[in-house]
């Protein structure tokens, strides 16, 4: 779930599938995704991709280069996500 979404920025990532990473270990149960980091999906499921829900209540599938792209254009430099334990 995305702790910064918000409606005045539609296309920000309000949730997701759990197999999100951003190449860097979570902290107290946050990953940041920012577009310098290498934001992308692990092999857990849907083979390298995963679904993104964004602040205007679209869903799409993204593959990790996508969803690098969508981060860039998000209207946010930073989208924080709280992992479930």
């Amino acid at each position: 779930m995305a702790l910064d979404a918000k409606d005045a920025f539609p296309s920000m990532f309000l949730a997701g599938d759990r197999n999100l990473t951003n190449g860097h270990s979570p902290q107290s149960g946050i990953l940041e995704l920012r577009p310098q980091w290498p934001a992308g999906w692990t092999e857990k499921i849907h083979q390298n991709q995963g679904n993104v829900g964004t602040a205007d209540g679209a869903v799409q599938q993204f593959s990790s280069q996508f969803l690098r792209r969508g981060l860039q254009t998000s209207g946010n430099s930073s989208n924080r996500v709280a992992l479930p334990d």
